[in-house]
């Protein structure tokens, strides 16, 4: 003999108390809505990012003192200097200068990974961007970094010229993080 305590649910009673309980659910459907909206809205702050390109100058100079004629060799060690210049760049000489000279409430390995570097294929042009939640102040990290950078990677390499295509400017906002 089997004893099964079995219950038998009405579906249609169910759905009928849930009806009659409708305002208190979209009441609660309602506010968590807003609660959601309000909380995103003070914890999402808009970010900005300024961009600046640098043009390195290397004269290429062949052992008798000519100009060399540029070719696939000099375009690879082109592209070798651009990169040992972003390692330049976002190294802790450039960036913990700029850390010092800006009072920045960061570490020069914060800012030095804050601060990102690409070259274009086939040219000298670096193209270096940085991403802060205030908008001057993000122009002038950038522009800072640039004018830093061009000293010590003239200093360090011995590359004849870091000239700014442009500048950093104030940027507009990019999107909510």
């Amino acid at each position: 003999m089997e004893n099964r305590n079995e219950m038998e649910i009405d579906l249609l009673g169910l759905l009928l108390h849930l009806k009659s309980k409708i305002w208190i659910i979209l009441l609660a459907a309602v506010v968590f809505a807003l609660g959601g909206f309000v909380i995103a809205k003070a914890t999402n702050s808009p970010v900005y990012t300024a961009t600046a390109r640098l043009y390195v100058y290397q004269k290429n100079v062949a052992p008798d003192g000519t100009a060399e004629v540029l070719d696939n060799s000099s375009l690879s060690i082109a592209t070798q200097l651009l990169r040992d210049c972003a390692v330049i760049i976002t190294g802790e000489n450039v960036t913990g200068e700029v850390v010092g000279d800006l009072n920045l409430n960061m570490d020069a390995k914060a800012l030095s990974k804050a601060v990102t570097v690409s070259y274009r294929e086939n040219t000298r042009i670096l193209d270096l961007s940085y991403t802060d939640t205030d908008p001057q102040r993000a122009a002038d990290v950038l522009n800072a970094v640039c004018d830093e950078a061009a000293q010590q990677i003239t200093k360090i390499m011995n590359v004849d010229a870091i000239n700014p295509v442009f500048k950093a400017s104030v940027p507009a906002a990019n999107n909510s993080v």
